[in-house]
């Protein structure tokens, strides 16, 4: 289905005429035949028309869509997330047919890559030896009770640190002109270890610590490699790839009696960050290769800087879930192209979009938009969703399509 669209090349509008032949089968309930089209989104597009009439198909009456995308990707409830059985399922039989046995059959992705660093872990290893004033960018609008306090969290928990000082910002710790600044919470009270509030803000506060100590975010483990998937199985088994192909290439500069059995002693998490960020690069450079794949990535290109610009300069963390961002649907109704433009992004898998109501009063609803998960390490932007996302009007994408030097749907959008 997806060449046949891409016929158009050959003579307009061939493709489109291919197309609603194929729909002409589909429309002729022959009990003898039973089709079934596997295709990315992409490739069924809108037009049902069938081939030497008027008539188009009827969705449930005469073909029935099964979105693989949204069975295998994480919800919030991730009790019926099934991807994790099918990457396991997956990660086995490739194993057993390259000669491995011995294979945990509870997780063998844990036994091979290991647990996930903890984020208590990860900052720890982040902030490294660099000082608290520079992690927690103490200067001299902060009282000497405030700057006390937060030393003595940042020596004990880097991350308890960060988080305080966020939390700090947020209650007007800060000196200024217009408000005195309040006083630390007494008894050493922890109101920034609050579950959810805590929770939405790791995954920024751990960016900002490796910035601020200039180093990198890195990725291993099991939780990060089914994180970055996406529920996408391709994604997966590259992430697999890579990571097993430099671990190969690493056992091999050791003596015989050096190497290590990835069976027995899984794979060390310094080679996973290596080829999870092979992989990254990979999947970015992958994106010209389908059609408009230069617009799509110059779309890119502006999102992912502009994504880790919002959460490392917001100190205080008051809006953690800037790693994506949101349209109202009647916004998009309004300018049908952004819409076509939008949807061609995720249907190639740059992006990956979901519907969701707004939780301001009017319950708009809207669609949201985030990188695709294995596109993090690239752009050096954390892959969780844990707060609602950047709410953009018309005028910031279109301002964004502008900068990326997008423009929808040629002279029909200039007119």
């Amino acid at each position: 289905v997806e060449r046949l669209l891409h016929s158009d090349v050959l003579r307009m509008p061939l493709g489109r005429q291919y197309r609603r032949m194929i729909n002409k089968a589909l429309g002729t309930r022959d009990s003898r035949v039973h089709y079934r089209i596997g295709t990315r989104k992409y490739g069924w597009d809108a037009d049902l028309t069938i081939y030497g009439t008027l008539d188009k198909l009827e969705h449930i009456r005469d073909f029935r869509i099964i979105d693989l995308d949204d069975i295998l990707q994480r919800k919030e409830d991730t009790k019926a997330w099934v991807f994790p059985d099918f990457a396991k399922d997956t990660f086995m039989k490739r194993l057993a047919n390259g000669g491995y046995s011995d294979l945990s059959a509870h997780d063998p992705l844990g036994q091979f890559f290991g647990q996930s660093d903890g984020p208590d872990t990860a900052a720890r290893e982040y902030a490294g030896k660099s000082s608290p004033e520079r992690i927690l960018k103490l200067d001299n609008s902060w009282s000497p009770e405030w700057r006390r306090l937060l030393q003595d969290i940042y020596t004990e928990n880097p991350l308890d640190g960060v988080l305080a000082a966020a939390w700090g910002r947020q209650q007007n710790a800060v000196d200024n002109t217009e408000n005195r600044a309040k006083p630390p919470p007494a008894d050493r009270q922890a109101p920034w270890r609050r579950v959810y509030w805590r929770k939405e803000r790791i995954r920024q506060a751990l960016l900002q610590i490796a910035a601020r100590a200039g180093q990198r975010l890195k990725w291993s483990g099991k939780d990060h490699v089914l994180a970055l998937s996406g529920g996408n199985i391709s994604v997966f088994l590259s992430i697999c790839h890579e990571i097993w192909d430099v671990f190969l290439r690493a056992e091999r500069r050791k003596p015989d009696r050096e190497r290590l059995n990835p069976v027995v002693h899984g794979i060390d998490p310094d080679v996973q960050a290596i080829g999870i960020r092979t992989t990254s690069s990979y999947w970015y450079n992958k994106i010209t290769e389908q059609p408009h794949g230069d617009d799509r990535r110059r779309f890119i290109d502006l999102l992912g800087p502009e994504f880790r610009a919002w959460l490392l300069t917001d100190d205080a963390m008051s809006y953690p879930g800037q790693n994506g961002f949101s349209v109202a649907n009647k916004d998009l109704d309004q300018l049908p192209l952004l819409r076509i433009f939008l949807d061609e992004v995720a249907s190639y898998g740059d992006l990956v979009d979901a519907p969701h109501t707004t939780k301001h009063r009017d319950r708009k609803q809207r669609r949201k938009y985030y990188l695709n998960p294995v596109l993090s390490d690239f752009f050096q932007i954390p892959e969780s969703h844990t707060k609602e996302p950047f709410y953009a009007s018309l005028q910031d994408v279109l301002k964004w399509l502008k900068e990326a030097e997008v423009t929808l749907g040629g002279s029909e959008r200039e007119s």
